[in-house]
């Protein structure tokens, strides 16, 4: 979701304004120190990008008049603070090795929280981006190591604001919220929840601060209260409160997903809450989501998440599955005409919606509507038609590669997708015979698609005339009855998956006539909401 650009005091006043014993540092109004109150007064109203032009300005001052002296110390000082609770790991590093290289005795116990915050921030972010074989940019290894990096570095945030500024909950509220955000990314929901709801109360405590003085100020003084600065107020508590309600949806969302097999009575109430969250935002703060149309997307999420609580009707009694059908329904059929409406039929969030609907009329049985949808608008599950430009090969993808991108076709196979393969399902037959479903995903994994055979050492890199070959030969052969002839279907996580492709050339070498490779997978049969066992 787009938000909007926010102001967040980027350090603590008080550390700017650290008493001068504490370093030794002499007294006197030059340069350096109007720089330094600048510094301080900008932190004061909220300015963080021109508090630090000037503190990068007192030390550039100190490095020419004093380069070993008190002011440069605490100008680096002041720098370490400043870029930790900016979230700039390295850089936070950098002005706190430096700050304790040039102290002179024992560093007061005053600063260690600060200095030790900071050195920790950066080498924690150094580790994390060592603990890879040097992934190429964009690639899936480096997203996910930079998303555990700005986890772990948004957690050195907030520890730091708890010592440092316990009582500016504005500023927690937001490091919180971004501290929520990353754990989302890394899949850590339960602690991005707990994050985002503290960000939410503490958000909701300075709103109702504000309202109490504004109305205390208008008591007072009616003609002349800041009518002005009290909605500029308002809607920086709208937009923090906002931001953290929409990413705990997030998170609940995700985080129901994983229950509802194991759990479904405990999914069942993480969707309800999910429901009175969402039908609360799009009450609430209509008039900030509409312009970016997040009025579409989050009732579209809404629909979704009441498709998700008739999942786990199929097991609980007391979930009225007639009533998540009809007010999901509702719900992403308004989204799906808002979304149209404002892009058109083919507009990418327009899609997006109709996927989601797809997605919904197979939750709840209603073949004929999802059928409608996919023949309506271009809908693709689960990303199975990108193209990444990786070449058709016909040797086996090495281990060290196995999760990179796959090719869009395959030498000795026929590409089936989500579509073509569960109206075979449905019809038990594939182009016109019965047909074999092999999921080649090795290690253990929760989820499979419905009626398929787990053979996890089908896809194993290795070479066509390794044990696993003729181990594979013998299972198969069992597995159709000795029928060369009959269909099978290789399938494994997704689009970034070549346990599938290998499995599925190894059983074109092996002599079976009709192989077929799902390449979208377990993601794309989920994401067209088909069922998974």
């Amino acid at each position: 979701m787009k938000r909007r650009l926010r102001v967040v005091r980027a350090f603590a006043v008080a550390a700017l304004l650290w008493p001068a014993q504490v370093l030794g540092q002499e007294g006197g109004h030059d340069a350096w120190q109007t720089y330094m109150d600048a510094a301080a007064a900008a932190a004061k109203d909220g300015d963080d990008q021109a508090a630090l032009v000037a503190l990068s300005a007192a030390h550039a001052t100190a490095l020419q008049t004093e380069p070993k002296g008190a002011r440069l110390r605490q100008s680096k000082l002041q720098l370490a603070i400043v870029n930790t609770l900016m979230a700039n790991g390295p850089t936070a590093q950098k002005f706190s090795s430096e700050f304790k290289t040039m102290a002179e005795g024992p560093i007061d116990a005053r600063l260690a929280p600060y200095l030790d915050t900071a050195k920790a921030f950066g080498d924690a972010f150094e580790a994390r981006m060592h603990t890879a074989p040097a992934p190429k940019p964009g690639s899936p290894n480096l997203a996910a190591l930079l998303a555990d990096a700005a986890a772990l570095e948004y957690g050195q945030r907030v520890r730091l604001l708890r010592v440092l500024r316990s009582d500016d909950k504005p500023a927690l509220a937001w490091a919180l919220l971004d501290l929520g955000g990353a754990e989302y990314d890394v899949g850590r929901y339960d602690a991005a929840i707990a994050d985002l709801k503290e960000a939410i109360r503490l958000s909701q405590d300075v709103e109702r601060r504000r309202q109490t003085l504004h109305a205390a100020s208008r008591k007072l003084a009616p003609a002349t209260a800041d009518e002005t600065s009290a909605q500029a107020g308002a809607d920086t508590g709208d937009w923090l409160t906002l931001n953290a309600q929409v990413k705990l949806a997030y998170a609940m969302y995700r985080r129901g997903d994983l229950m509802i097999d194991q759990t479904p009575d405990k999914a069942a109430a993480e969707y309800r809450e999910l429901i009175a969250l969402l039908s609360d935002i799009l009450g609430k703060y209509a008039d900030l989501l509409i312009p970016h149309n997040d009025d579409a997307f989050l009732t579209a999420v809404l629909g979704s998440s009441w498709g998700q609580l008739c999942r786990t009707a199929l097991k609980l009694p007391n979930v009225d599955r007639e009533t998540c059908k009809r007010e999901g329904q509702a719900a992403l059929s308004t989204a799906l005409s808002l979304y149209e409406a404002r892009e058109g039929a083919d507009g990418p969030q327009t899609v997006f919606a109709a996927r989601l609907y797809a997605k919904f009329f197979h939750q709840i049985g209603d073949e004929a509507g999802a059928a409608e949808l996919e023949a309506r608008y271009p809908i693709i599950y689960g990303d199975e038609t990108a193209d990444f430009g990786a070449p058709p090969q016909e040797t086996l993808q090495p281990a060290a590669q196995i999760a990179a991108p796959t090719p869009t076709s395959i030498p000795g196979a026929r590409v089936i997708g989500t579509k073509e393969l569960w109206a075979a399902a449905k019809a038990r037959e594939l182009d016109g015979s019965p047909f074999l479903l092999i999921d080649a995903l090795s290690g253990k994994h929760a989820r499979t698609i419905a009626s398929a055979t787990r053979v996890d050492y089908a896809g194993y890199a290795g070479a066509f005339d390794d044990d696993k070959q003729e181990r594979l030969r013998a299972e198969l052969t069992r597995l159709v009855h000795d029928d060369l002839q009959r269909p099978i279907v290789f399938f494994c996580q997704g689009v970034r998956c070549w346990e599938s492709y290998n499995a599925a050339l190894r059983a074109e070498k092996l002599g079976f006539a009709r192989v077929y490779w799902y390449r979208g997978g377990i993601a794309a049969w989920s994401d067209a909401g088909l069922p998974l066992e």
